[in-house]
């Protein structure tokens, strides 16, 4: 038997699929163990939302952030794998081989804007009075100190710069 699990791990929902014979489920930086018991009495991370708009806003912050990563691990590994081949000597993504970049700055706006689309309210947009609160949401307070990403995360443009902020970069 599996059980189905969410925890919110560095600002990423994380949905996993855990066998009946699991630990206690905790979710901290990094690392999720779990029980079936433990779901049952007190999900992780935040709980999934009885209100539809609510939950398909969690899964859509998960959902964009896997894409995002996915295309930010694609452009670099191509920009770095061009720079071995001899393609170009400049550092990954900017200057980079002039495509990393551009393609990490689309994935990030992106991924911004499906957030803001099923977050943002009736206008489904961020920044208006009808957002979800990060309360709503169950997002981490503040966003996490990775990379330049720290921050208070108190309004839906802040959990959106702190979901989509590149804490790899240097």
């Amino acid at each position: 038997m599996r059980i189905a699990a969410s925890c919110l791990v560095v600002g990423l929902l994380v949905e996993i699929a855990l066998p009946a014979h699991s630990g206690q489920l905790t979710c901290q930086r990094d690392t999720l163990t779990a029980s079936p018991e433990s779901i049952a009495r007190h999900p992780p991370g935040f709980s999934p939302s009885p209100n539809p708009n609510v939950l398909m806003c969690q899964r859509t912050i998960g959902g964009a952030m896997r894409q995002l990563f996915d295309a930010r691990a694609t452009a670099l590994r191509k920009c770095w794998s061009a720079r071995y081949k001899g393609g170009h000597a400049n550092q990954c993504p900017d200057p980079g081989d002039t495509k990393a970049e551009a393609k990490i700055a689309k994935a990030t706006s992106k991924a911004r804007a499906r957030i803001c689309e099923a977050c943002g309210g009736a206008d489904r947009d961020c920044g208006g009075g009808d957002d979800l609160t990060t309360a709503e949401i169950g997002f981490p307070q503040p966003c996490p100190d990775v990379g330049d990403c720290a921050g208070a995360v108190t309004t839906l443009d802040d959990l959106v710069d702190c979901a989509t902020c590149d804490r790899f970069r240097h």
